[in-house]
């Protein structure tokens, strides 16, 4: 998992852990210095990538992520959304892939046990939708 993946997967459970991994206090809240900016930064980042995949359209995915092939400023805008979670988690780049995967592991271990403490999901069938869709309804039970 690249940190780019962990870091949406943390946003999505509600945690927003690059403001104090610096630190080495990975805590969830929106109340810190640099979090609204560092926010700001990763949404920059993901709508670069999303454009320059719009401006090959309609080129695959597999063709867009072909490393022999990759476009230039699709692997630009990649680098800068990794300069910028890289600033955002450790404050500086990490110094090789060792160092990068130390720290995806601390970080996945913190998220799986901060989602531990997470309300149960479960999926109820909603009466509402046209299609007979899921929804998913969050519980209150705890996790054994």
């Amino acid at each position: 998992m690249s940190l780019a993946l962990l870091d949406v997967k943390c946003r999505l459970m509600g945690l927003d852990v690059g403001a104090n991994c610096a630190s080495g206090e990975c805590t969830s809240g929106t109340a810190r210095h640099g979090t609204e900016q560092n926010k700001a930064d990763r949404t920059a980042c993901a709508e670069n990538i999303l454009l320059a995949r719009a401006a090959h359209f309609p080129a695959t995915i597999a063709d867009l992520y072909d490393p022999e092939t990759m476009l230039e400023n699709l692997r630009a805008a990649h680098a800068r959304n990794d300069e910028v979670l890289e600033r955002i988690y450790i404050g500086r780049r990490f110094k090789n892939d060792t160092e990068r995967l130390e720290k995806l592991f601390e970080l996945h271990n913190k998220m799986t046990a901060a989602a531990k403490t997470l309300p149960k999901a479960s999926i109820v069938k909603d009466s509402l939708t046209t299609d007979g869709g899921l929804a998913v309804k969050k519980t209150r039970k705890p996790r054994p």
